[in-house]
């Protein structure tokens, strides 16, 4: 994705959340629930393929969002900026019914509900279709300062 493509994503951002008109419209639909939210994944380590690219090529890293994030807007503002600032392309992997980046704008990859081993393997296809250089959990994002 182009900078201009992360600027105005940039723009876009803000803590205000949208009005849920599902429940309004909907109030009996339930939406399934994950179970055991990811808490077996292993952790990828950090990975030197982020600095193998060829000059100017974009690299793309997983963002693992296993829990609702406290502050989406927040962590949107920092992702976006790393997007211009590094050129890496951020992707969302997750399987809450809405990880909250979708708002945004972001990349969303949507992990099946079930066992751990199985939202491992897809994570794995993942990594290699996307060519993630690196996944990060999200809770550690705003922690990299």
């Amino acid at each position: 994705m182009s900078d201009s493509h992360w600027l105005h994503l940039l723009t876009r951002i803000a803590s205000d959340l949208p009005h849920d008109y599902d429940a309004e419209f909907f109030p009996t639909f339930q939406r399934e629930a994950p179970t055991d939210l990811e808490t077996n994944l292993p952790d990828f380590p950090m990975s030197a393929k982020l600095w193998e690219r060829v000059a100017g090529e974009q690299a793309y890293i997983g963002i693992r969002v296993t829990h609702p994030v406290n502050d989406v807007a927040q962590m949107a503002v920092r992702l976006a900026s790393a997007a211009v600032e590094r050129r890496i392309c951020p992707v969302i992997l997750t399987s809450l019914a809405s990880s909250g980046f979708e708002t945004y704008g972001f990349r969303v990859e949507r992990l099946p509900v079930g066992p751990a081993e199985m939202r491992a393997a897809f994570e794995a296809d993942l990594v290699a279709f996307w060519g993630l250089a690196l996944v990060i959990n999200a809770e550690d994002i705003l922690a990299l300062g």
